[in-house]
């Protein structure tokens, strides 16, 4: 079987030898065996194009479920830190209510050390009175003051941990 001609570019000849099919047929081969290779041909590249695809879906599910829990992990961490401040707050608060009834008292004023002692909040109040039961004017072991007491809770500090 001749081939036919096949249009050529100036310099370029179309390579000389026997057909492919003529070729395989040499080597042993039978057209239905070319064709189960083909068929393998196209099979593989159809596993490779799959898994491929999947690859790419896991990479795009992966970077999204990442992305998410970023965003998770960064609001929690807002949330904490603006717990955290509001906790330090109420702190200072109960240090500065401390203060200004120690103030009063080293003045020896009943009346300003009333006006503190009803600004303290609900749990400092419950140490304080824990913390004057341990006399501290007298006793040498008392506690420095009342947030060094098991009574005082530091407001809010659990939930921002």
């Amino acid at each position: 079987m001749e081939r036919p001609p096949v249009p050529s570019h100036p310099g370029t000849e179309p390579p000389e030898g026997p057909e492919p099919d003529e070729t395989f047929s040499r080597s042993g081969g039978s057209r239905a065996r070319r064709e189960a290779v083909e068929i393998l041909e196209v099979v593989l590249l159809s596993v490779v194009t799959i898994l491929t695809a999947w690859a790419g879906y896991c990479a795009a599910s992966w970077s999204t479920h990442s992305r998410l829990d970023l965003a998770h992990a960064s609001t929690l961490r807002v949330e904490s830190n603006r717990a955290l401040g509001v906790a330090d707050a109420t702190k200072n608060f109960d240090a500065s209510t401390f203060n200004t009834w120690f103030i009063a008292y080293t003045l020896d004023s009943k009346q300003k050390m009333a006006v503190a002692e009803r600004r303290f909040r609900p749990e400092l109040e419950r140490a304080f009175r824990a913390w004057m039961a341990t006399d501290p004017e007298h006793n040498p072991d008392a506690p420095p003051g009342p947030t060094y007491m098991p009574q005082y809770r530091e407001p809010g500090r659990a939930h921002a941990a």
